[in-house]
């Protein structure tokens, strides 16, 4: 059996003491509901001024048709979507970013396997010896090439690379994780000023500020 939404129209004897809601006594909670707000409360005082009926028909209407409760259910709907789509956007922003980051040790890789392709490369290269004779004739040589010291470097480089790549790409706890819900506390909007009477008050006709 699927549950009716409290915010929409009461059934029928859905009311206290099985009052009917009329499309119109509905309007009115619409309006409480919608456009009453006062320092961030409903008021049913607003409400009042706005629908042009006495005070006392609009407290008989919010307590016999549960004002309170059902605006309070839409307060924490509202709430409820809001902290959806903060995590939602959470999870998406934490995804960009682990993309990102593989995308990153990806290339952070491949330049690694370059540098020492590199390096390896300028092993190859011949070495040019110069052989010269000193005066107490002695002779000493001379390594023109520089290509053994600058494939140690690219080597040492891209090792260096390499081991930084796969230390970083090793599984930690910076993957994508499963967002705690409690981190967003749901907090309904106050439902009505202090001095509006609550649901199970009966309306005072005497009560001091009544319109006609």
């Amino acid at each position: 059996m699927t549950t009716r939404d409290p915010w929409l129209p009461l059934p029928p004897k859905g009311g206290k003491d099985g009052t009917n809601e009329t499309a119109l006594n509905y309007r009115y909670f619409q309006v409480y509901l919608h456009q009453s707000m006062v320092d961030g409360r409903r008021s049913l005082r607003r409400t009042v001024d706005i629908v042009h009926k006495s005070q006392t028909r609009i407290d008989d209407l919010s307590s016999r048709c549960h004002w309170l409760n059902r605006a309070t259910a839409w307060d924490l709907r509202l709430a409820a979507i809001a902290v959806e789509e903060r995590l939602l956007q959470k999870k998406e922003k934490t995804a960009l970013w682990a993309k990102r980051t593989e995308d990153s040790l990806d290339l952070k890789y491949e330049v690694c396997l370059e540098t020492i392709a590199k390096g390896r490369d300028c092993m190859k290269l011949p070495t040019l010896d110069r052989t010269t004779e000193q005066k107490d004739g002695s002779k000493v040589t001379f390594r023109l090439s520089g290509a053994v010291k600058v494939a140690e470097k690219l080597l040492k480089a891209g090792f260096k690379l390499r081991d930084e790549a796969v230390a970083e790409a090793a599984p930690t706890h910076t993957q994508v994780q499963e967002i705690n819900q409690n981190e967003y506390e749901i907090v309904p909007v106050a439902a009505t000023d202090p001095d509006s009477q609550t649901e199970d008050s009966a309306p005072d006709p005497t009560k001091p500020g009544a319109l006609p």
